[in-house]
C-alpha cells in the first residue's frame, strides 16, 4: 500500500522527539514542531510540487518551515560558525506548487532554502514564502568530501525533493525519514563506517595507511605519528565521492568492486562477467597516498625546497601543494564516475583500479531466490527487482568478496554484498545525506 504525506506527520513527530533526546549527536538545537495541520499542508504542497516541470526541466528544491518563536534572521548571521545570507522578499508569496515551480530554477537546492512560514490568515492553515536562505556552496562541498567545514541548515523542518514523488525530511542536516516510491524509508546512515561493509573495506584502507607510513619513513619523517583515522577516512571518502558523482548523473549504473587479486593477469573473473572494454585506469590509489603524505608532512614541516637542475627555488609552504593533490583526487573520482555512462557495469578493484567497463554479468546462480534487507528481518524475492539488481545479486553471490553498488534512475543507490550464505541489500545508502 502506498504512503502519502498526511501519514508521515506522526512519524516525523516521533523522529524529532528521538533526535531531541539523542545526546550522541552532540549539541543539537532543540525545536518544537508546529501543529499537525501545518506540517500536513507543508508536506502536501512539497509532494505535489515534486512532479512539476518548468519548460520541460525538473528542478530540485529545498523548503524550510520557519518557526514563529525563533525566526530565521533577516540579516547576515553565522550558523555553526559560517555565514548565511538572507534574501527577503518585499512581499510574501503564497505557498503553492506553482510558486515553487517558478522559483526553484533560481533557488539551486544545494545552496538555497526556500523559506516558508505560517501566514497571518486565521482559520485554515496558511503558509507563505517570504524569502531564500543562502547557505553558500560549502555544504555541498562537505557532502562530497571537498571541504572540511560547512554551514548546518537551521534547526527547522526541512523538505528536499530531487525526483518526482520523492521527499527527504530533515532538520539541521539530520535526516528523519524519506518518502520514495510511495514507501517510507529510514535513512541508512554511515553504512560504510559500521557492519559488513566496514569490515570488508577497512582492510584495504589500512593498506593505504601502511604505504603512507613507508613513504614518510623514506622522507625521513616520523611515521609513528600519522593521523591514521584521517587516512582511513580518505579511502572511504573516495568511494563515497565516486558514488555521489554517479548518482548526480541520474542514469542507471552498476559498480562491481572486487579484490585486487581477482582482477590481475588474465582476468580470472571471466566466468562471472564479460568485459566489453577492458582497461587499466590505475591512478586513484597513488593519488590518495600522495595526498595523505603531503598532508602528514605539512603537519611536521612548514616548508619544502624545490630544486630543478642546478637552480634551487626559495622554500615554499607545503600547504600550498595540498589543494593540487586534493584536486587530483577529485578529478580522478569524476573520471571514474564518467565511465558508467556506457551501458553495462564498471569493474573496480579494492585498490581503486578500473579494470573494465561496459561489463555484463554472465554467471547463473539458480539457488539464489531471495535477498535480505540489511539491518531488518525482511527478505524479498529477487524477482521483485529489475535486471540490473538481479545481475548484481548473482555476481556478489558467485564472487563472495565482491561488493556491488546499483544506481537507479530515480536517484536511489543500493549496496549489495554476500554475508556468509546470505545475500544482503542496503537500500538508499546515500539518499537524503544532509537533507539533500
Amino acid at each position: 500500500m502506498s504512503i502519502y504525506p498526511p501519514s508521515l506527520v506522526p512519524l516525523i513527530r516521533a523522529a524529532v522527539d528521538r533526535l531531541n533526546r539523542d545526546i550522541t549527536r552532540g549539541p543539537i538545537e532543540h525545536f518544537e514542531l508546529p501543529a499537525d495541520s501545518v506540517i500536513e499542508l507543508f508536506l502536501n504542497v512539497a509532494y505535489h510540487a515534486s512532479f512539476l516541470t518548468e519548460e520541460g526541466h525538473r528542478h530540485g528544491f529545498r523548503l524550510v518551515l520557519d518557526s514563529r518563536a525563533n525566526p530565521i534572521p533577516s540579516t547576515t548571521k553565522s550558523f555553526g560558525g559560517h555565514f548565511t545570507r538572507f534574501v527577503r522578499f518585499e512581499t510574501s508569496r503564497p505557498f503553492t506548487t506553482l510558486e515553487i515551480k517558478q522559483i526553484a530554477p533560481a533557488a539551486e537546492y544545494s545552496r538555497y532554502l526556500i523559506c516558508t512560514r505560517e501566514g497571518p490568515e486565521s482559520g485554515q492553515p496558511y503558509l507563505e514564502i517570504f524569502g531564500l536562505l543562502d547557505v553558500g556552496d560549502d555544504l555541498k562541498k562537505y557532502i562530497h568530501h571537498e571541504s572540511g567545514s560547512f554551514t548546518f541548515p537551521p534547526a527547522r523542518l526541512t523538505v528536499t525533493s530531487t525526483s518526482p514523488g520523492e521527499l527527504s525530511i530533515s532538520t539541521r542536516g539530520n535526516v528523519l525519514l524519506m518518502l520514495s516510491g510511495g514507501q517510507v524509508r529510514q535513512p541508512t546512515e554511515r553504512v560504510f563506517w559500521q557492519g559488513p561493509l566496514w569490515d570488508h573495506f577497512s582492510r584495504f584502507a589500512l593498506e593505504v595507511v601502511e604505504e603512507v607510513k613507508l613513504r614518510l619513513s623514506a622522507a625521513g619523517a616520523d611515521s609513528d605519528k600519522i593521523n591514521r583515522d584521517h587516512i582511513v577516512r580518505e579511502y572511504f571518502w573516495f568511494l563515497e565521492r565516486v558514488i555521489f558523482q554517479i548518482r548526480e548523473r541520474r542514469h542507471g549504473a552498476t559498480v562491481l568492486v572486487v579484490p585486487e587479486k581477482l582482477a590481475v593477469g588474465d582476468h580470472p573473473l571471466a566466468d562471472q562477467v564479460k568485459i566489453k572494454y577492458p582497461c587499466d585506469y590505475d591512478y586513484a590509489w597513488q593519488a590518495i597516498i600522495d595526498q595523505m603524505v603531503n598532508s602528514e608532512l605539512s603537519a611536521r614541516r612548514s616548508t619544502i625546497t624545490v630544486t630543478v637542475g642546478d637552480y634551487e627555488f626559495p622554500p615554499r609552504p607545503l600547504s600550498e601543494f595540498q589543494e593540487g593533490y586534493n584536486q587530483t583526487v577529485r578529478t580522478i573520482a569524476e573520471s571514474i564516475a564518467a565511465l558508467t555512462a556506457v551501458d553495462g557495469a564498471l569493474l573496480l578493484t579494492t585498490r581503486l583500479r578500473v579494470v573494465g567497463f561496459g561489463a555484463e554479468v554472465v554467471c547463473h546462480v539458480p539457488s539464489l531466490t531471495r535477498v535480505s534487507i540489511a539491518e531488518t528481518s525482511d527478505t524479498c524475492p529477487i524477482t521483485s527487482f529489475g535486471t540490473r539488481h538481479r545481475a548484481a545479486f548473482r555476481f556478489c553471490f558467485a564472487v563472495e568478496d565482491a561488493v556491488a553498488f546499483v544506481f537507479s534512475q530515480d536517484s536511489a543507490v543500493r549496496a549489495v554484498k554476500r554475508v556468509c550464505s546470505d545475500m544482503q541489500l542496503w537500500p538508499n545508502i546515500n539518499n537524503g545525506s544532509f537533507g539533500i
